[in-house]
């Protein structure tokens, strides 16, 4: 039987759930089978996955998909120390055991694992149409730089900026790396530390301290151990004036920084 016979058959539907995350490099694959389950040669391992109903409506941000499942999985040890630096996937598939025809029912991405209980995780997750949502006029008539560090408005080439190191030491969220001592106290402030996690799958953290050797990050740098080669990249405070002497980038500031201080739309009847 195909599956759309068995979907709506009086007694022959026996579904299988079966979740696929993606990041990069890293797939893990888990199933709602009482066993492990193989489907297109790929095994899918019995997990305890519980799950809201999946919604569709015109607004986009209400759709999203709720998940409970074991915090030992190890697709969850991606998010011990908050959200990765880029998406995990989710594909999820229904099949009915006999027929073998897997059907895509949802796909999106994780937005938040929010809550940490008995050993349970809760992961909001947002359908993948919401990637394709574009802003409106976001810009703000504001002294300072709008633009992302590196972005397409700021034009910064990272790979002209990057600087290569290696890990001396970690302790919590303070990571030291000998080559940041070759530069001014706050260089790295607001930059971002790199390390590879896979082929092609980087792991990073905002660098919010820098004096000497030592970089303060954002969050702990879980897995980064003694030994580990890092590039580090060197942040901005967006005001005109970092834009010029550290990257002689003003040609592209995006801030207004001659707005007036005085506001004509006050109370002072005097402008």
């Amino acid at each position: 039987m195909t599956y759309s016979a068995r979907e709506s058959s009086a007694d022959q539907a026996r579904p299988v759930e079966l979740y696929e995350f993606r990041r990069g490099d890293f797939v893990w694959r888990y199933t709602t089978a009482d066993r492990d389950y193989t489907q297109d040669f790929q095994v899918y391992l019995r997990a305890a996955i519980r799950r809201s109903g999946i919604e569709q409506g015109s607004e986009l941000n209400r759709s999203n998909l709720r998940l409970t499942l074991d915090g030992s999985l190890s697709v969850m040890d991606q998010f011990r120390a908050g959200n990765t630096a880029d998406p995990v996937s989710l594909t999820l598939r229904q099949v009915h055991e006999g027929d073998g025809e897997a059907v895509v029912t949802w796909t999106g991405r994780i937005l938040s694992v929010s809550v940490w209980k008995d050993g349970q995780a809760e992961v909001v997750l947002e359908p993948l149409q919401t990637s394709v949502r574009r802003n409106g006029l976001r810009r703000a008539y504001i002294k300072g730089c709008p633009h992302v560090l590196y972005g397409s408005g700021c034009k910064l080439n990272p790979a002209a900026w990057r600087q290569l190191g290696t890990v001396a030491g970690v302790s919590g969220a303070t990571v030291t790396v000998g080559a940041a001592s070759t530069y001014p106290v706050g260089y790295f402030d607001g930059g971002v530390l790199e390390w590879a996690v896979g082929p092609s799958t980087w792991e990073r953290r905002f660098i919010v301290g820098h004096t000497g050797a030592d970089l303060v990050l954002s969050t702990l740098p879980l897995g980064l151990e003694f030994g580990t080669a890092v590039r580090l990249l060197p942040g901005c405070d967006h005001t005109l004036a970092t834009c010029a002497s550290k990257f002689s980038n003003s040609d592209n500031y995006g801030g207004m920084p001659y707005i007036p201080t005085k506001n004509p739309y006050g109370s002072d009847p005097l402008y």
